[in-house]
């Protein structure tokens, strides 16, 4: 059983990213993300599009890596999306011991447990913010209404800093894999690619195809990208492995 949850947990444990929420020139809010991962021959041979069930009720949509228990992205049509950045600190060793020690969930079984069970925007914004997990996290999380988009800065027991898209200068808010205020170029060159792109010309396929597709956002370690709005239960999607 150890084995088998340190191959499962390595892959939340090991993974970069790049996500977005942007809201278009009508308010709508799309949510981007790539899905940075070393061994990507093998990784993208085990992605998946699923839909998930309980007990024949639709529940929500998911990017999954086959044989993980956890989710790294999902959304639920009509209510949220969630997606998952790693945030430096503490270690894969750190990490495994605090699920092996029962001292916090895994942050991708958590957002599974959230898209599961949270029923609204508000209730898993609450929910990714309080419940202790076995590392730091970020959660880039978008909603259905204007201004509903925030990512979420956490340690292990508390939340250590909120970026509101509603409170923010730019029509969008970006997350990599470092803090607020520290330097990333691949921030700042996705940033610099909306600006150009203009909140006039944001559409689903846009996102996809002239921001997390531009170089530095997409690297050679990205396995695939996908731009999708749970107001509008639409995707666009590409997988480069």
């Amino acid at each position: 059983v150890g084995s088998e949850m340190c191959i499962r947990d390595r892959y939340e444990l090991t993974t970069f990213c790049t996500g977005v929420i942007a809201k278009d020139k009508n308010g709508v809010i799309m949510h981007g993300r790539n899905l940075d991962f070393f061994y990507q021959d093998i990784v993208a041979n085990l992605t998946a599009h699923v839909n998930f069930y309980k007990n024949g009720v639709f529940l929500f949509k998911a990017e999954v890596i086959v044989g993980s228990v956890g989710i790294l992205t999902g959304y639920k049509p009509g209510v949220f999306g969630i997606s998952i950045n790693q945030r430096p600190g503490g270690g894969f060793t750190s990490s495994l011991m605090n699920i092996l020690r029962g001292r916090g969930w895994p942050v991708s079984y958590w957002l599974r447990y959230v898209l599961t069970n949270a029923e609204t925007y508000d209730e898993a914004l609450k929910m990714l913010s309080e419940q202790r997990l076995a590392a730091g996290v970020y959660y880039v999380l978008s909603g259905i209404n204007e201004g509903e988009g925030v990512i979420i800065t956490r340690s292990t027991q508390k939340i250590d800093y909120l970026k509101f898209l509603s409170e923010s200068e730019d029509w969008f808010i970006v997350q990599t894999n470092s803090d607020e205020g520290v330097h990333c170029d691949r921030k700042e060159m996705t940033e610099k690619h909306l600006n150009q792109l203009g909140q006039e010309n944001l559409s689903l396929d846009t996102l996809l195809n002239d921001i997390l597709s531009a170089e530095p956002t997409r690297f050679n370690a990205t396995i695939y990208s996908i731009a999708y709005s749970a107001r509008l239960d639409d995707a666009s999607y590409r997988q480069w492995y």
